[in-house]
């Protein structure tokens, strides 16, 4: 969403929504553990 929200400072905020359904999620979840981008990301996190 463009411009969805305007913060404090008058910047407009742009936000992102990702719907994934039960079903789905098996599938995505492999190819985001398959990406490297993600993986290293995740590499740095503790879940």
């Amino acid at each position: 969403m463009r411009h969805e929200r305007i913060m404090p400072d008058g910047r407009k905020r742009n936000s992102v929504r990702f719907s994934i359904i039960d079903d789905e999620w098996p599938e995505v979840k492999a190819m985001l553990e398959g990406s490297p981008r993600i993986a290293d990301h995740a590499a740095t996190r503790l879940f």
